[in-house]
């Protein structure tokens, strides 16, 4: 199984209250016990960890030797895909449809 992670949800997970049991919580355990494989964007490692040290409100709540071995221990598990070429395709909603 493979999950894909973002910035926001790995940032929101490292201070919330229940990050171990959260889910991301959970599938981030499994992805470093080999159990799932994690799939991080190309560039959200280096946005991750530029953003836990160089935002004064998440910089002053995680130590930079925490975030380092966060990012470190991300790097090692995850896979990198890429992002996806712009121009986005465009979203449309169908709002009355018959199945």
């Amino acid at each position: 199984m493979r999950a894909l992670l973002d910035t926001n949800v790995l940032i929101s997970n490292l201070f919330s209250a229940n990050a171990v049991t959260s889910a991301t919580g959970v599938v981030l355990r499994a992805a470093l016990a080999g159990r799932y494989s994690l799939l991080l964007i190309d560039g959200v490692v280096e946005e991750l960890y530029r953003k836990l040290t160089e935002r004064p409100d998440l910089a002053a709540r995680i130590p930079r030797s925490q975030a380092e071995h966060v990012v470190r221990s991300l790097a090692n598990v995850a896979a990198t895909v890429p992002r996806l070429p712009e121009p986005y395709p465009s979203v449309s909603v169908i709002r009355k449809t018959t199945f």
